[in-house]
C-alpha cells in the first residue's frame, strides 16, 4: 500500500517507512503519524459538515421539484419519489425519497407501547394491542436481546457448567476504535 505524498513527506530522511509493520516503528515515526492522523480526521470532521449542509439544499430543492413535478401539497408526504439533478461537470445526484420506515423495536412495559428515542424509552401514544386486536401476534414478533446487566447475571444464574458456552455464544469480536484530538489551540 503505497502512502499519501503528505504521509511520505513525514519520512522523508526514512525511505520504507510504511512499508515495515506498525510493530517496528519508531517512536517519531508513530507521533507523525498521529499528528497526520488528527489533522486528517479533522478536516475528514469539517468536510463532512460542508457536505451535510450540501445535502440538506439539495434535499430541499428536490423535494420542492417533486412537489412541483407530481404537484403534491406541501402537508402530504413526497414519499416513494425520486429527483435526479446534474452537476457542472456531468456528475448526476439523486435524491429517494423513501417511504416511512416502521418502529422498531418496541417495548411493552404493561399494555403501553414504547420506542427508542435517543437511548429513551418514549410512548408510541397508541394502544398497539387493542388496535391490532386478536391479529397481534401475526402483526409482531418478540423481540429478545441480552439483559443490560447480562454478564454480571450468568454467573450468579448459571451452573458453573453453562457459563463460558453462553457467553460465547452471546459474544462477537469487537474492532478498537481508534480517535484523535487536536490541542485545544488548533
Amino acid at each position: 500500500m503505497r502512502a499519501s505524498p503528505l504521509a511520505e513527506s513525514l519520512f522523508l530522511d526514512e525511505p520504507g517507512h510504511l512499508d515495515c509493520p506498525a510493530r517496528h516503528m519508531t517512536s517519531s515515526q508513530i507521533a507523525a503519524l498521529i499528528q497526520l492522523g488528527a489533522r486528517l480526521d479533522k478536516q475528514i470532521a469539517d468536510k463532512t459538515s460542508d457536505l451535510n449542509e450540501i445535502k440538506a439544499k439539495v434535499r430541499a430543492h428536490a423535494e420542492n421539484a417533486v412537489r412541483k413535478r407530481e404537484g403534491i401539497p406541501q402537508d402530504q408526504p413526497v414519499a416513494g419519489q425520486q429527483w435526479e439533478g446534474e452537476g457542472t461537470d456531468g456528475v448526476f445526484c439523486q435524491v429517494s425519497f423513501p417511504e416511512d420506515k416502521l418502529v422498531s423495536p418496541i417495548v411493552f412495559i404493561g399494555d403501553v407501547a414504547n420506542r427508542y428515542e435517543d437511548k429513551k424509552l418514549v410512548p408510541l401514544g397508541a394502544d398497539i394491542k387493542k388496535l391490532a386486536g386478536d391479529k397481534f401476534d401475526n402483526l409482531f414478533a418478540p423481540l429478545y436481546r441480552p439483559a443490560k446487566a447480562f454478564r454480571d447475571l450468568v454467573p450468579l444464574l448459571l451452573p458453573k457448567a453453562d457459563r463460558q458456552p453462553l457467553l460465547e455464544a452471546m459474544s462477537e469480536p469487537s474492532s478498537p476504535r481508534v480517535s484523535f484530538k487536536l490541542k485545544k489551540s488548533e
